[in-house]
């Protein structure tokens, strides 16, 4: 703790010297996701351990509100989309999502902006720049320091609006606490246990019917059972697409799991983890085989996937459209589970998985410290941004 306060001081000690007292986190957001939860935690370190004053601003009773309600130390101010100020007029360092530009609105001219681009799939630029800014905006926020990124995939997703080499390689990446909890052998040596770990939404469903369809066609003597963690508004598309395969795998639905008991359904139901996004870390970090699937909004026609340790650049999930340019190596659903059901495969696996996220995902102090030197690194102030 003491390194890590130390750290805080001097990059806090350098936007000071930039003429920089107080952070604005503006998130206004309702909805539960990993964006605002990541910058509620970090607004909320930065409070409790710097002298910079923080602000977030989001809707009231948003979800980061939600989040801060007993974190005194970081100012809550709330939006009104009727109000054309922005709701910290001092001089001071903002943090937004790259699509919420059009939404800053007279703040200090001084003030310097930063964006976290965490999209994967397409955005509506061309709908919010009507005039057609967008290639200029983005070259803009890349040369000026002020755009970070999620992981690998978000950055790789900007081609699709600009040519240009991008020069920025910052990341504000998912952390996950360290767990008490780790998976040993196979659950069942009669029986092969996978599972499915996402919302069940239009945007992750097809993920999963590939995966289905690669497990339906495994060769196997032993009972092949699919345990799908996880609820949302496609849950009848996917109990109907199920049914074409139940003569194959017996499916358990599991539905939403509160995320206490998270830990113990993985472990009491699980040898091998498919998942996208922070979902695929929830099974690394309890040493479990875990791995990204390739995500659409359409039909997927493969049978592959990611091993989590043979990711890069904090990705835990790309499109299927970014397979040639991710350039890491892939592994054929079937291989993965011939990986695990072989000898002691399920601890080796686990044990590469577990090291990669310990080494990538598992320390949030150094991604407060990683913050705060983004920050100081951005020469976009609103007045060039206008």
């Amino acid at each position: 703790m003491e390194n890590f306060t130390s750290e805080l001081k001097i990059w806090s000690d350098e936007l000071h010297n930039e003429g920089y007292d107080s952070i604005c986190f503006f998130q206004p957001s309702y909805n539960i996701g990993g964006g605002p939860y990541i910058e509620a935690k970090i607004a909320e370190k930065i409070a409790k351990y710097t002298d910079l004053k923080v602000y977030f601003c989001d809707f009231e009773n948003g979800y980061a509100d939600s989040l801060l309600s007993d974190v005194p130390e970081v100012n809550m101010c709330y939006y009104n989309s009727k109000e054309i100020n922005f709701p910290v007029q001092e001089k001071c360092v903002v943090l937004t999502n790259s699509t919420r530009a059009i939404l800053l609105q007279d703040m200090h001219k001084e003030s310097k902006i930063v964006f976290w681009h965490y999209e994967t799939i397409p955005c509506a630029w061309d709908l919010v720049f009507i005039n057609g800014e967008t290639k200029k905006y983005l070259k803009c926020i890349d040369a000026e320091h002020a755009i970070t990124y999620h992981d690998w995939s978000a950055k790789n997703s900007l081609k699709n609006y600009i040519k240009d080499n991008l020069r920025n390689d910052d990341y504000i990446y998912i952390t996950l606490q360290q767990k008490d909890k780790k998976a040993n052998n196979i659950l069942d040596e009669d029986s092969i246990n996978i599972g499915f770990l996402s919302r069940l939404a239009p945007d992750k469903i097809h993920s999963l019917f590939y995966l289905i369809r690669a497990y339906a066609a495994y060769k196997t003597d032993k009972c092949k059972n699919f345990h799908i963690i996880g609820d949302g508004r496609s849950r009848k598309n996917v109990e109907n697409f199920c049914r074409n395969y139940e003569k194959d795998i017996e499916f358990f639905f599991h539905g939403s799991v509160p995320h206490e008991e998270l830990d113990c359904c993985l472990l009491n139901n699980v040898d091998i983890l498919f998942a996208i996004g922070t979902s695929v870390l929830e099974g690394a970090a309890l040493n479990i085989p875990s791995a990204a699937l390739l995500m659409d909004n359409k039909d997927i026609n493969d049978d592959e996937a990611i091993w989590i340790f043979n990711s890069k650049d904090y990705c835990t999930g790309i499109l299927k459209d970014q397979k040639d340019d991710f350039s890491v190596h892939y592994t054929s659903i079937s291989d993965m589970i011939d990986n695990v059901y072989n000898g002691d495969g399920k601890s080796i696996v686990g044990k590469k998985c577990y090291d990669y996220y310990v080494n990538n995902h598992s320390d949030h102090d150094r991604l407060v410290v990683e913050f705060l030197k983004i920050l100081t690194r951005s020469t976009l102030t609103f007045q060039k941004l206008k």
